[in-house]
């Protein structure tokens, strides 16, 4: 499937870091100065942290006791967005989800299914978008940024 040009930049800067990565050891040093390339790249690429019309394929949604949705889309077999807590994600040719739980009710959005979606990054000092990895081996090897969701259209 294709994707938007930025888009496509965005999954080659994060390719290009996790080739540069070398995990372990004595090359910590190595790796915080990945970290600092990608973020750079990310940067410098992307002054807005707002994109438009993505393409990606949803690794999962759920709905916790309080009728807040997480949903996680990956955009390739490494790299993942994900956002928490969103209450009101509108998706178009479907409805507009505002009711607590309604995305799960409604069984709208499931594992496996592409979307395309628009929204932003959420900016942070470091990684210049928030990246939630716990270690700095997942923030390079399997990023997972975090994100809100302003749109999302299912594909047939």
């Amino acid at each position: 499937m294709s994707v938007p040009a930025d888009q496509y930049e965005f999954m080659k800067i994060c390719h290009k870091a996790r080739v540069k990565y070398s995990p372990g050891g004595r090359e910590d040093m190595v790796d915080e100065t990945t970290q600092s390339y990608r973020e750079k790249l990310l940067c410098n690429t992307f002054p807005s942290a707002n994109v438009q019309k993505w393409v990606g394929q949803i690794a999962a949604v759920s709905t916790d006791t309080n009728g807040r949705t997480t949903l996680a889309v990956s955009l390739d077999a490494n790299t993942t967005i994900r956002a928490e807590h969103n209450e009101s994600l509108k998706v178009t040719n479907a409805l507009i989800i505002g009711a607590p739980g309604a995305l799960f009710e409604n069984s709208l959005l499931a594992k496996g299914q592409w979307i395309r979606f628009s929204g932003s990054f959420i900016r942070a000092e470091r990684d210049c978008f928030s990246e939630k990895s716990r270690t700095l081996s997942g923030s390079i090897q399997k990023p997972e940024f975090a994100f809100q969701f302003s749109d999302i259209s299912l594909i047939p």
